[in-house]
Formats: C-alpha cells, structure tokens, sequence
C-alpha cells in the first residue's frame, strides 16, 4: 500500500516544490491550503504522516496539530515554520509535534525527519497490533476457561487461592470473591487438611512434588458441606517468585454412581441367569462356551465350570459324529454373527452328559461391541412337556375329525379307542354304553396294543354289564366324575381281579361321556403298571369324553330334525295353498309340491328362479309386487293383507308371512296363494243375485222413471200429427228427443248395475262420485221418500278397485240405510283422505241395530226383516268386496240414535 503523506501549506510554491519532492521518493501525497482544508481531508483519508505549516490564513497550526494527533494519535506531525520562535519550535513539540524545521528547510533534513517519523509510525501501528493480539489471546483463555465443565484452581506456593472459573463455583458453592485469598483447604473435609498442609510445607523446603502431572482422585466439599467424590490433575510451574500450581478438578459423582450400577447390575444379571428357568450360555467365535448359567448346566448334566472355554457343538448336538464328520453351522452361530440378527430353531435335540436326548428350542443373538460381532447368547428350553401336550392336543384334534367325519357313533367307536389309547401309555381301552333299556352299561368297542395279550379279560368285558354303582363303569355312572385308579389290584370295588390279576393288569382310568349331567356311556382304559394320578391327561381325556357325548348328542338331535324336517315336508306338501320363500332378492328359495303344481310349467324345479318369472308376471305386475314386498317390515306382517293376482288365466288369492330368522340366517318373507277361480266365479254369481234382488226392490221406482217420459212422449206425439205450424212441431219433437234420451239413461244405469262385474277390470275410482251415483241409483227405488242427503266431501280422493263392485257396496248400505229410515231422515255421506288411507262414511237417522245381534250382520244369510223381505246377504257380500280391494269395514250404531258404517280402502298413492 501506498504511504500517504499530508501537506498543509498556504504558500502554493511550497506546496508544489514539496509535492514534486515527495512523490519522486514514492509518496502518495495530498495537499491542504488552510487548516479546514487539512482536517476534512484527515477524516476523509488515513495519513502515515503530515508536514503542517504554522502560520494559516485561517487556524493557527498548533491548532491543527491538536486536532490532528486526536484524530489518529500515532500520526507523526512535522512542523514547518518561517518564524522560529520557541512556541512554534519547542512548544510544538510539547503539543504532540514529532519534529519541527524552519523555513527555508533542507530537502535532504526533511527527507531524513520523515523516513524516521514514518518508522516509528510502524513501530507504534506493529504495538498496537501486538497489544490487540495479546488481548484477544487473553480473552480469549479466558473464555475458554470460563465455560470449562471442570472446575480450574491456581494456587500459589503458599497454597492460596489465585484465581478459579465459573464451573469451580458452581462445583464447590464459593464465589470468586470468597475463594480468592483462602487456603485451597477451603474445599477439602476437614480430614485431609492436616496431610494438605505438610505437603506445602514441604514443597517450601524444596521437597519434591510427587502428585504433580498425575490425576488422582480424592472427595471435596461444598460450602453447604457436602462431600462428593473428585478427580484431581495437578500441574505447577516456576518463577522468580516461587512455585505455583495449577488444578483441574472433575466431579466424578456420576460416574462413580454408573460404575457402581454396573456393578450392581452385573450382580443382578449374573442373578437372573442363574435363576432363569431357561438355559442359557454364550459363545465366542468359535463356539467356545464364555459362560453358562445354573439352569443350563443342570439341563445338560454338567457343571458350569465343566462347560466354560469347550466347544459346545460336540458336546450338546444330536449326533457327535455328525459333528465331525459333516460341518454345520450349530447354534445358528455363524449365521447370527454373520447377519447380526436373531435366529430361532423351533424343534431340535440336546444330548446330556449321560447320552440321554431331550427336544429344545433355542434362540440365538449376536453380541456385538463396538460394531464388531464377538460371540452369540444361545437360550434354550427342554420342551419335552410342551412336546407331550402337543401330541395330546393332537389326539384331541384327531377325535374331533373323526367325529366330524363319521355318521354314527358305531362308525366311530373304533378309531376313538385307539386314538384315546395312544394318548398315554394305555394298553386296553373299552368303550360303554347305555342299552336300550338305559338301566345299565354294557360294551361296544375295545382296542389293545399290538404287544398286548389281554384277549381274556376283553372277552370277560365283553360279557359283562353294570348298573350304576357297580364296578369302575358304574362308579362313573352314578358320581358323574373321572375316576384314577393308581393299582386295581388291591381295590375292593373291582370285580374283576383274578383275570386283571392273571394277565398284569394293574392301573386304570375311567372317563364319563357325558352332555351335562346326563350319561351317555362311560371310556375305561387299563395300563399293565401301575401309575400315579396324572391331573392334565385326565382333563384332556374328560374333554374327550365330553366330545363324545356331544356327538351322541347330535346324532340323537340330528335324527330329531330329519324326522321332523320329513314331517314338516309332507305338512307343507299337504296344505292346500302353494307355499314360495323368498330372499330379499325376491329369488325362490323354498316352494311346496303345490307351487310346483300351478306355477312350474316345464316340471323343473322353482328354486332358484324369481318370483316374477315363477307367477309369469307382467313388467307393472312385478314392480307392483315388488313396491309392496319392499314396504313389508316384521311388524306388518302381523296381520298381512290379502290381495288378488291373475295368473295363467286363473285367479289366485295371495298373502305374505314373514319367516322369523335366526341370528345368522338371512332375511325372508314367505308367500302363500290359494286358486280362488271356482270361488270367485261363485261368488261373482252370488254378487249378480244380490244385485238383481236389489234390483227387483228397485223396478217399480224404474217403471215410475219410465212411464212418465213415455206418456209425456205420446202426448207430444199425438200433437205433432194435428199441428201445422212448422216452428210448433219443431217444438214438440225437441221434447220428446229430451224425454227419449231420459229414458235411456235411466235403462243404461239400471242395466249398467245388472251387469256382472266378473270380467271387469280394476280401475281408478273416484269415491265421492261413486257415492252420488249410488244415491242416484237408490232414489229410484220404492223406499228412498223424502230422505235428505248430506255430503261432508274432503279433498279428491281415488282408489283402484272394480268400479261395478263399489258401487254395489255403496248402493247396499245406502238403501239398507233408507229402508232402516222408512223414507224420512237424514243421510249424511263422507271422504276424507288420512295418509296413505281413504275413509268413507254412510251415516242415517234410523232406529239403530240392536247391541244383541250387531256382531252377525256380516254374518251369510243373516236378516232382521221379515220372511221373504231379504236374502241376509247383502252386507255379508259387501264385508267380502271391502276385504277383497284390502280394506276394512266397521259399524257405530246407538239404538233410537241412528247407524254409521265406516270404511276404509288403501288410496292409490299408497
């Protein structure tokens, strides 16, 4: 970098000759013509040094000078004057000047004053470098002692505390100001200070330091006086002064604490290996036992100290040779090492120290440090019990598939024996049942070992039979309990010791079959040595038994359900209704020989099929069907409706039934049809009679209806034939066009009633409309008189029926009502619409039914008038056509108050 050079200087020739000077020796030079010039260019730049002239147009030059140096105080200032006083020379210099020249100067003096200015300008920038350096490099020592986590102490040769960091406070509880000065035997209990103190008395008698650059460990105290154990590094050094020593001191409370856990904690797993129920032991890489625990060494018949350091693959393996002769990875040893996981072995053999073999499982685990796989921790366990469960669990699941797969108990006799046999070392096994009279215990079935020859004692059973409390067999009859007999040869309820006896037969065990408290039979089985009670075989055995009984069970129950599922078969073959089951699909699951007689037109089956292609319904038919079976609910169908389907040309009458189903079944709903063609053409007829009975009441009101038009018509017949006048006779033949056409429409409604209405189809009916027409039609009859008519009419209502059949129901009532009003009184007619329901009421003033016979009036062929005034069925025909279109129909009547029929028909929005 450039040295720059300031020169301040009034005098322009100066300035220049100076200028010229100092750039030719490389300077880097800036001029100022006053003192503000000069110090605005001293904030702007840094100089390494200025030539300042004393006398200024505007400061003097001391002035400048003072400003200068506070500006950078290791600015060297040289100062030029022409007047060479001493306030200008030797004051200048007591200002902060560097040297002084007068006026005229010498080039060469100059050039020399400012070489040596410019040099103590590095020493003093070199300085203060240095200074700063030191300073951080103190700063930042002591930064770093200060976050120390170990507490650090000097001490002098006298043993006092100089100076300690942050952590030794908080370590020992003392601050600065109260450790400083104190003997170091401030933080040590109160035992160790006399053995402190003589050894600084003699390191002041120039003894050696035999602690100094070891680390030692030792107990502090706090100043709460607590004691806790620490680890010491001692240092010192030497000066002039004397010796001085230097502490870094560690709180080892923490680790002491962890080593002894891990002391404990070897003790503890050195206590758990031992008391494990398993056997464990651990292997180098080479399969070298390191340890072995108490449980291991007594499974395998060795001592723990017997096994420690030996291959244990030779020793443990299920076959020696193999060892030897084929290598193998035992233990899963190199496998676990090698992949660094676990690694189970669920079936194998360990031999012990005698040669005896028993099955294990064993798991192995790699032990690893620091990365590195050192060894492997093998835990095994004697699964021989587990083993013998199994095989006895096994038994169990072979008895359950031999029950699931035999029909009868006498199929399954056989296989149960020997399978109940093998569960344990039995040698015979016999199986008795409960005769026919169910009073005793005879036998049916017996099994023996190959290698036994007890034929004698199985012949003897075989001609034998006990009551309940007799013998072993029943014993367990009548206790209801399994019986253990350890040796039957000196037990006196056995009666058959001297067979028993000649052949070896001396322990048994004899099993209930039982459901309940209910027996079946009983299991004996009978082993050639005596054995003691054995609490798990006979558990496993009672639930055999228990098995057994069950399937008897079973069988008897099964047996039950064929019989009654034939009996129910041939019921519902006999009803006299087709009988379908259907899913929530409306697919046929179940239909009777009756359905299969209407509706299979092919004489395949109906199962499978659904139920609109079974009845041959029609698209509106099936969908018909279908809205109502899905408004069916369980509730409903307690009291489900009839309704009326036409299928293959013949009328059938139709109701749903709902198939309660069990907890897993799915959901149906049942439908039962009846043929009801014959009937309904019966009963159209029976409904034509009533009709024209009623008509027959009707025909004098008809002739009346009749009559007069005719007369009116002849009359104007007759007048036409005198009459001349073109206008008159167009007159006359306008009337008896109107009283013509009265006359027809009194013949068309009569006729239209007389119709029958067998061949009719179901149409949409306006109810109100239907009443006032069967108002009309009963006016014309001999009773009708001077009733008044009152209509209590709701909103619109509509129903799909026969429209000849309500009008036939309407006109009954109405002239049952008339005839009951004798031609005087009110009859009041009303529709009202109530959700999906449409009620009707014909209400008169008559005399009322009397209570007595009010419940038969829909009986057939019952009347309360005269002979010969009725045929008694005419409300029981209008019960029938209500019924039919599934509506109902009541009667309210108060003697001497008047009679109110209530009817009530589904609307045709339902």
């Amino acid at each position: 970098m450039d040295t720059a050079i300031l020169i301040v200087d009034d005098d322009p020739d100066i300035r220049e000759s100076l200028g010229d000077m100092l750039r030719h020796e490389g300077y880097l030079v800036e001029s100022a013509v006053s003192g503000e010039d000069a110090l605005q260019r001293a904030q702007q730049m840094r100089f390494d040094a200025a030539i300042l002239d004393i006398q200024l147009p505007d400061l003097h030059g001391l002035s400048v000078l003072k400003v200068l140096t506070e500006l950078d105080a290791s600015l060297p200032v040289i100062i030029l004057t022409g007047d060479a006083t001493a306030d200008n020379t030797i004051g200048s210099l007591a200002k902060g000047a560097f040297a002084y020249l007068t006026k005229p100067y010498n080039s060469l003096e100059l050039k020399a004053v400012l070489q040596r200015a410019l040099s103590v300008k590095g020493l003093a920038v070199r300085a203060a470098h240095v200074e700063q350096a030191l300073h951080a490099s103190e700063e930042r020592f002591r930064a770093l002692v200060e976050s120390a986590t170990d507490a650090i102490v000097l001490a002098d040769h006298e043993g006092r505390i100089m100076w300690w960091n942050g952590a030794a406070e908080r370590m020992f509880g003392y601050s600065k100001q109260e450790a400083l000065g104190a003997p170091l035997t401030l933080v040590m209990p109160e035992r160790f200070r006399a053995g402190h103190q003589s050894g600084i008395t003699r390191l002041a008698q120039g003894g050696s330091p035999a602690l100094i650059g070891k680390t030692i460990e030792m107990v502090g105290m706090t100043k709460a006086g607590d004691e806790f154990p620490i680890e010491l590094s001692l240092a010192s050094w030497s000066t002039h002064e004397g010796v001085f020593f230097s502490g870094i001191i560690r709180n080892i409370r923490r680790r002491k604490q962890a080593e002894e856990a891990v002391v404990r904690l070897s003790h503890q797993n050195a206590l758990i290996l031992d008391s494990a129920g398993e056997g464990i032991f651990g292997l180098d890489l080479e399969g070298c036992a390191t340890f072995v625990n108490t449980t291991a060494a007594r499974m395998l018949g060795w001592s723990a100290a017997e096994l420690i350091g030996k291959t244990l693959a030779p020793l443990v393996s299920r076959d020696a040779e193999e060892v030897c002769t084929r290598p193998q990875d035992h233990f899963s040893l190199q496998a676990a090492i090698r992949d660094g996981a676990v690694h189970r072995m669920e079936n194998d053999t360990f031999r012990r120290k005698d040669g005896s073999r028993f099955p294990v499982q064993y798991v192995t685990s790699p032990i690893r440090e620091e990365g590195r796989p050192v060894g492997a921790v093998v835990v095994f366990q004697d699964i021989t019990t587990r083993k013998q469960l199994e095989s006895l669990q096994q038994a169990q699941l072979s008895i359950s598939h031999i029950l699931a797969a035999v029909g009868t108990l006498e199929e399954a006799i056989p296989q149960l024996l020997r399978v109940t046999g093998e569960m344990g070392p039995w040698d015979l096994a016999i199986f008795w049942k409960r005769d026919t009279s169910g009073d005793r215990l005879t036998c049916h079935g017996t099994w023996q070992r190959p290698s036994t020859r007890w034929d004698d004692f199985m012949t003897l059973c075989q001609n034998s039979a006990f009551p309940p409390g007799m013998d072993f067999p029943g014993l367990t009859w009548s206790a209801k309990l399994p019986l253990w007999i350890p040796d039957v040869l000196i037990d006196a309820r056995f009666t058959r010791t001297p067979t028993a006896s000649r052949l070896g037969v001396r322990s048994a065990c004899i099993i209930p079959i039982r459901t309940g408290t209910n027996i079946h039979g009983v299991l004996e089985l009978f082993a050639g040595v005596p054995r003691t009670s054995d609490h798990q075989l006979i558990q496993i055995l009672t639930d055999t038994g228990m098995k057994i009984g069950q399937f008897i069970d079973r069988a008897q129950a099964g047996s039950a359900l064929r019989a009654t599922h034939q009996m129910t078969q041939n019921l519902l073959a006999s009803l006299p209704g087709a009988i379908l089951l259907c899913g929530r699909d409306l697919q046929v699951q179940y239909a009777n020989t009756l359905a299969h007689r209407y509706f299979s037109r092919t004489g395949e089956s109906l199962v499978g099929h659904s139920l609109a292609e079974c009845l041959a319904l029609t698209n509106a038919a099936t969908q018909h069907l279908v809205q109502e079976w899905a408004t069916l609910s369980t509730e409903s169908l307690r009291e489900p409706p009839e309704r009326e389907c036409e299928v293959a040309q013949r009328l059938y009458r139709y109701r749903f039934f709902p198939v309660a189903p069990s907890v897993s079944a799915p959901y149906q709903i049942g439908m039962v049809l009846w043929d009801i063609t014959d009937d309904k053409h019966l009963q159209d007829q029976l409904i034509q009679s009533e009709k024209l009975t009623s008509l027959g009441t009707m025909v004098s009101g008809m002739a009346h209806e009749i009559n007069n038009p005719a007369q009116a018509i002849l009359s104007m017949a007759e007048l036409i034939q005198e009459a001349e006048d073109p206008g008159t006779i167009k007159e006359f033949a306008a009337d008896i066009v109107g009283y013509a056409r009265h006359v027809s429409h009194v013949v068309r409604d009569f006729a239209g009633y007389a119709r029958s209405t067998g061949t009719e189809s179901a149409t949409e009916v306006d109810v109100a409309e239907r009443l006032l027409e069967a108002v009309k039609m009963a006016r014309r009859g001999p009773y009708f008189g001077y009733v008044d008519i009152v209509t209590q009419f709701d909103t619109p209502a509509f129903l799909r029926a026969h429209k000849g059949e309500i009008d036939q129901v309407f006109i009954n009532l109405i002239n049952n009502a008339v005839q009951a009003m004798n031609g005087t009184g009110r009859l009041t007619l009303g529709t009202a619409q109530d959700g999906t329901w449409i009620d009707v009421t014909i209400a008169d003033t008559g005399p009322g039914i009397p209570a007595a016979v009010r419940a038969k009036i829909f009986d057939p062929f019952f009347t309360t008038k005269p002979p010969g005034k009725g045929t008694g069925l005419g409300l029981s025909i209008v019960h029938k056509i209500v019924t039919r279109h599934a509506g109902t129909i009541a009667v309210d009547s108060l003697e001497g108050k008047g009679t109110t029929f209530r009817l009530r028909f589904p609307s045709l929005s339902a």
